[in-house]
């Protein structure tokens, strides 16, 4: 059964969960793992919060 659209709210945070099929690995490298962090970090610090593994 398909997931049901979020609900978006303008303001409101998001839980946003990265994770690939079957909760398999989605970074093949190190680098990717960063390269992805480096983007992540480039949204404004008011619209986000990172936890690290």
């Amino acid at each position: 059964m398909a997931r049901l659209p979020r609900i978006m709210i303008p303001g409101q945070p998001q839980h946003v969960i990265v994770r690939g099929n079957n909760r398999s690995e989605i970074f093949c490298s190190e680098a990717d793992y960063h390269f992805y962090l480096e983007n992540l970090h480039r949204v404004p610090r008011i619209q986000r919060r990172v936890h690290e593994r």
